[in-house]
């Protein structure tokens, strides 16, 4: 497991070298896919979206931004018809939250 984890984080670098964040958040949601328990995937996205956002803010990186906003994209459209507003509304709810 620590082995893939290793390979995807390998991808992900290249993908921001190539600067394609597109790719990047299609590797994510894949490897959310294979690790997530069944059903759980579009809130783990909605996790991810949020961290994506708050690192691409803090840093001011645009890379990072673009990959949240694919991984939104990717998120609405999975979402079945009555998922639609969790995954429009969670990475608001979670990103107002103070853990």
């Amino acid at each position: 497991m620590r082995q893939e984890h290793k390979a995807v984080k390998e991808r992900l670098d290249q993908d921001r070298l190539r600067n394609d964040p597109t790719a990047a958040a299609d590797r994510l949601i894949s490897d959310l896919m294979r690790q997530s328990p069944s059903g759980r995937v579009l809130a783990a996205t909605s996790k991810m979206i949020v961290r994506w956002t708050e690192n691409g803010e803090s840093q001011g990186n645009p890379y990072d931004l673009n990959v949240a906003l694919m991984l939104a994209n990717r998120n609405m459209k999975r979402a079945k018809k009555f998922q639609k507003a969790t995954a429009f509304f969670l990475p608001r709810l979670l990103s107002s939250c103070q853990w």
